[in-house]
């Protein structure tokens, strides 16, 4: 998904544009049970509520592609999707060792085949009552991580044994301290076609996108304090209640790609783009993850290292970033983060004066740092917007357009960084006068 597409999806999630149908939920504590359910149509909510979750909803989909945002794809069809199940799981648990093939799959949900037919007990609002448990078919063990996803959004979370095997699946899998709220809402958005000129055309609909969107709440207790009491007209410790807080992961299915729902992939959030839990991904979605965007910018600062070896010098790494500042103002525009495969990698470092002895050398070293078939995504591999020196007791910024007025010289027999002075220094918010004359070319140093 590109941001464009993303923000389309972000504007349904407002009062004026609604058109969600249904919402559940599922409130764990921190032993990992359900301590209460709920399901029931959106729009049958308070105001106030209904605001509330517009905005834990959209947080879902907020941060930077690439970063907290990942567009993660489920094998191409006929691939086998695999869900191996965790030492001591159940047969009966989701994720049994059974693979079923991807297309099988898209067939079944196609055909309208119901796969889990087992009876809940009813609860809330005819959801299961907290901690029940229910017998499952022998379909459920072949039942994959998309295959549920594709049945969920087809039940229109009416379908009461699919949601506890969902519930399920995020309790045993989902790592974290503290209780949480997983909530998770369906809906139909009528696609407005549009103009050659960009212009919507609310009468001219051609798509009906049908999703869902679920998110993983952290529940804590609100902090202490004193609060105002009327009644008693006076100040008084406030009583702690059990705060749903902003979403630590979410994600959006199907993905919304080319306006259209794409059955194949699918939006995945993580408020921590460093700590994406891979294994939880895994069984959840059976979908592979990239990098992290810590480890992708650790991957390429390694691979420069390893690559350049003693030719790794200020001047070559000026070189290096203004190659990749100019990539970055060419795609200033593009609706898609810049991904950049090895032989692009090569090829920036090759346009930034890298000796070829040492790019014959590169290839190794990328399969050895990143991994043959690994992309990198340019935004998470260099900064762009300023240009870093760092020693142990020195940390300077400087524009990416002046890079110049950084050198090394050789001072007194030791090597020490030279920054021209253009313009008037400030320091701690004072403006100071340089000490001692101009250097030859009119510009004074530090």
């Amino acid at each position: 998904m590109t941001k464009q597409d993303i923000s389309e999806i972000k504007k349904l999630l407002t009062p004026k544009n609604c058109s969600i149908t249904r919402i559940c939920g599922c409130y764990v504590d921190g032993e990992k049970n359900k301590k209460a359910l709920f399901g029931q149509a959106f729009l049958a909510l308070p105001e106030e509520e209904m605001f509330k979750y517009f905005e834990i909803l959209r947080k879902a989909l907020s941060g930077t592609l690439g970063k907290n945002l990942l567009n993660l794809e489920f094998p191409l069809s006929g691939e086998w999707i695999e869900s191996p199940a965790a030492d001591g799981d159940s047969p009966s648990s989701i994720g049994a060792s059974e693979a079923v093939p991807r297309d099988m799959a898209l067939d079944d949900a196609a055909a309208g085949r119901n796969v889990l037919t087992d009876e809940g007990v009813s609860g809330i609002d005819g959801m299961p009552s907290p901690g029940t448990a229910t017998e499952k078919s022998p379909a459920t063990d072949a039942l994959n991580a998309h295959g549920l996803l594709l049945k969920l959004r087809e039940s229109k979370l009416k379908d009461e044994a699919l949601l506890e095997e969902y519930f399920d699946r995020i309790i045993e899998n989902y790592e974290f301290v503290g209780n949480y709220l997983i909530l998770l809402v369906h809906d139909v958005y009528d696609v407005p076609g549009r103009a050659s000129d960009g212009m919507e055309m609310e009468d001219a609909s051609d798509e009906i996108y049908e999703y869902i969107l679920s998110c993983i709440c952290p529940v804590e207790l609100s902090k202490p304090g004193l609060s105002y009491n009327p009644e008693e007209n006076a100040f008084q410790n406030r009583v702690r209640d059990w705060v749903v807080s902003l979403p630590d992961r979410g994600f959006l299915f199907p993905a919304f790609n080319d306006r259209g729902a794409d059955i194949h992939s699918l939006l995945y959030y993580s408020k921590n783009p460093d700590e994406l839990q891979e294994g939880f991904v895994d069984r959840l979605f059976g979908c592979p993850l990239p990098l992290s965007a810590g480890d992708q910018k650790e991957t390429f600062q390694t691979l420069i290292e390893d690559t350049l070896g003693e030719d790794c010098s200020i001047e070559m790494v000026k070189d290096i970033h203004e190659r990749f500042t100019e990539l970055a103002q060419e795609n200033k525009e593009a609706p898609e983060p810049v991904i950049l495969d090895k032989t692009q990698v090569r090829t920036i470092l090759a346009d930034s004066g890298v000796a070829d002895e040492k790019l014959t050398e590169f290839d190794k070293h990328y399969d050895e740092t990143a991994g043959e078939s690994t992309s990198l995504l340019m935004n998470n591999i260099m900064e762009t917007r300023s240009f870093e020196v760092k020693t142990p007791d020195v940390v300077i910024k400087v524009k990416p357009d002046r890079t110049n007025l950084i050198e090394t010289k050789q001072v007194d027999g030791r090597e020490c960084l030279v920054i021209a002075l253009d313009g008037g220094v400030v320091v701690n918010g004072i403006t100071v006068r340089t000490a001692g004359g101009p250097e030859p070319d009119g510009a004074d140093c530090i």
